[in-house]
């Protein structure tokens, strides 16, 4: 059955090489704006004191780590971006 897909796999596999990078730029943009959000806000105001309504304890610690995962995460998820969209010989 290999054999009779084997001429669209280039194409299947440009396909799911374009699909990546757009989930990547998409979600990583994504996360580094919301985490910026934040960061302007402040983490103690974090969705309107969500964290400290679910009864968290430390809610402050939590929304700096809730704001900097999103920051860091985001921004690692646009390296990738730029890592998967970069041509490599080979």
């Amino acid at each position: 059955m290999g054999a009779l897909f084997s001429e669209y796999s280039e194409l299947v596999r440009e396909g799911v090489r374009y699909a990546l990078i757009g989930v990547l730029g998409l979600v990583g943009l994504d996360s580094v704006v919301q985490g910026l959000a934040k960061l302007a806000q402040g983490p103690t105001n974090l969705g309107g004191g969500m964290i400290e309504g679910l009864g968290l304890p430390f809610p402050t610690f939590f929304g700096v780590a809730v704001m900097l995962v999103e920051l860091i995460g985001g921004i690692v998820l646009l390296i990738g971006l730029v890592w998967e969209a970069t041509p490599r010989k080979g």
